[in-house]
C-alpha cells in the first residue's frame, strides 16, 4: 500500500512543482493527483485515526450489546457466522453475555 501511496504523492509533487512554474492551475487530469493527496492528509493523521477508531468501537459495542440483549438473536448469528466458515468455534449465550 504505501508503494502505490508513493506513486500518488510523486505524481501530485511533480504537479505542483509544474504549476508553480507555470502559475497555472493544472489540467483536471492531472490536479486530481493534488486533490487525492489532500484527501491522504486530512484521513491519514492521529486525530482522524483515533476519531474512527471511538466510531468503529461505539459500533462494535452497540453490535454486541444487540447480541447480548436478545439469545435468538445471538444463536440466529452465531449459525450464520458458523455457515459461512466466520468462525470456527462456538461461545454460550451466558458466558457471551458476561465478556461482551
Amino acid at each position: 500500500m504505501e508503494t502505490q501511496l508513493a506513486i500518488v504523492e510523486g505524481k501530485a509533487a511533480a504537479v505542483i512543482s509544474a504549476m508553480c512554474k507555470s502559475g497555472q492551475v493544472a489540467p483536471d487530469e492531472d490536479f486530481s493527483y493534488v486533490l487525492n493527496l489532500m484527501c491522504l492528509f486530512a484521513v491519514r493523521n492521529p486525530k482522524y485515526r483515533r476519531m474512527l477508531t471511538a466510531t468503529r468501537q461505539h459500533s462494535t459495542r452497540s453490535v454486541l450489546d444487540l447480541l447480548a440483549a436478545d439469545q435468538a438473536l445471538y444463536e440466529h448469528h452465531l449459525r450464520k457466522a458458523l455457515a459461512a466458515g466466520d468462525i470456527s468455534g462456538t461461545l454460550p449465550f451466558e458466558r457471551f453475555r458476561k465478556i461482551r
